[in-house]
């Protein structure tokens, strides 16, 4: 982790700039609640692991709001789950709205979570169009009222961080593809609870101090895993693999402008209505 202290502030300026060693956070409280660890191993294991927990981060850009930070509200949760008397076009307009409201009052984290869904009345919105939206609409927003700024320190996305918590997060791929779609950094909690309480008829029971080891491997094997896919790409950064993936059948209106360039001479298939369908068949 390192500290930097920008030579000219602004109030939408970070007064400290966070480095993860890896994108990876852990939701110690979760694990918790779940019965699987306690917050302490939790936050072991990550440190084991060079990760930090979502806490920790959460708890950083929080308290700047202690150190003058004159800004209300610094952390801001949109949930990634709708009502079923909209359409999942609707919910993702309402998401990008709501996101560059709160980064123009002031919020430095989007906290983009999925626990919603499991509520009955809810309806899953994609993790990876919300990321995908959310990065795209703050791209494309300014601040107009700041002329004499920099025009680096107008634009909304460089005055925030994402933080994509999702349960539909299965796998390597899911996690770089919400990397390069946007996300500053992924929790994947029900990756992580498979992990922990999955049994094996060689493995002995899992006791809590085993379960914390298999959060440092998982956190460490996946860590590796994003580099070897992005060495294996040719890029030097985790955004970077989005230049290389494509998507077949995701219809142009589908707001994932870093692959319309290459669907443009393919045929769409798959549109917002069928994701409002299969929204209702996974809760």
């Amino acid at each position: 982790m390192s500290e930097t202290i920008p030579a000219r502030l602004h109030t939408y300026t970070l007064a400290r700039l966070l480095e993860l060693d890896t994108p990876l956070l852990v939701d110690a409280t979760y694990l918790e609640r779940a019965g699987l660890l306690s917050r302490e191993l939790a936050e072991q294991a990550a440190k084991n692991a060079n990760a930090k927990t979502l806490e920790e981060v959460l708890a950083y850009f929080e308290g700047l709001k202690n150190g003058g930070w004159k800004q209300s509200e610094t952390v801001k949760r949109l949930s990634l789950a709708y009502d079923r008397d909209k359409t999942a076009r609707e919910a993702l307009r309402q998401l990008t709205e709501q996101a560059k409201q709160a980064v123009i009052e002031g919020a430095l984290i989007l906290l983009l979570d999925d626990s919603d869904a499991f509520v009955d009345g809810k309806l899953f919105l994609d993790p990876h169009l919300a990321v995908a939206s959310v990065d795209k609409a703050l791209r494309e927003t300014w601040d107009a009222e700041n002329d004499d700024l920099p025009k680096s320190q107008r634009n909304l996305r460089r005055r925030c961080s994402i933080v994509l918590r999702s349960g539909a997060l299965r796998n390597l791929h899911d996690l770089i593809f919400a990397i390069s779609l946007g996300a500053d950094a992924v929790v994947p909690y029900l990756l992580y609870d498979v992990a922990l309480c999955s049994e094996k008829p060689e493995c002995p029971i899992a006791d809590e101090w085993e379960r914390a080891r298999r959060l440092t491997n998982v956190i460490v094997g996946l860590s590796k895993g994003l580099e070897k896919v992005i060495a294996t790409m040719g890029t030097h950064e985790l955004r970077g693999y989005g230049k290389n993936f494509a998507s077949i059948g995701v219809a142009p209106d589908c707001p994932t402008d870093r692959v319309q360039k290459l669907l443009r001479k393919r045929k769409s298939s798959v549109q917002f209505g069928a994701l409002g369908c299969g929204s209702e068949t996974t809760t």
